[in-house]
């Protein structure tokens, strides 16, 4: 899934338009990207957690996601 179709989804499922979803999805990605460039880990329910270890970003899927795609 690119941007454009997430964000197409994210406008289908609420009542946001275009350029409020552009929006909070650059606001997701740079608060995950500060996060992680501050040694932080980014912790999302049913999704997974995200770290970050030397130059590297690791994903560990949750139960639930495993669960769901199994």
């Amino acid at each position: 899934m690119n941007k454009n179709e997430i964000i197409r989804y994210i406008c289908d499922n609420s009542n946001l338009n275009p350029e409020d979803a552009v929006t909070a999805i650059d606001g997701l990605v740079f608060a995950i990207e500060d996060a992680l460039s501050h040694g932080d880990d980014v912790n999302i329910d049913e999704l997974g957690k995200l770290t970050r270890k030397k130059n590297k970003i690791c994903f560990a899927a949750s139960k639930k996601l495993l669960q769901d795609v199994a």
